[in-house]
């Protein structure tokens, strides 16, 4: 008895993990005013800073300056209404 080959199957695409490689892999495009802004930042740290200060790069600058403004966003804001101070007497 002959045996019949089954047909292979196409093997699947792995997927990848974003996260898994510690690199989110996102581009963000900027406007004019912003890279201009950028532009004068850098310049005004540079000459601010130093000899021995390290050189930020656009790219740098700009990943810092979103973090910043992203843990800014995210901190937690105040609620006075749960203060613990016993103000009844």
């Amino acid at each position: 008895m002959k045996k019949i080959a089954r047909p292979k199957r196409p093997k699947r695409p792995k997927l990848k993990n974003p996260l898994a490689a510690g690199k989110a892999g996102m581009s963000i495009h900027l406007d004019e005013d912003c890279v201009r802004d950028l532009k004068l930042l850098k310049l005004r740290l540079d000459l601010e800073a130093g000899d021995y200060a390290p050189m930020f790069s656009l790219p740098a600058l700009a990943r810092h300056a979103i973090r910043k403004w992203c843990n800014h966003v995210a901190a937690p804001l105040p609620r006075p209404w749960e203060d613990q101070t016993d103000t009844e007497v």
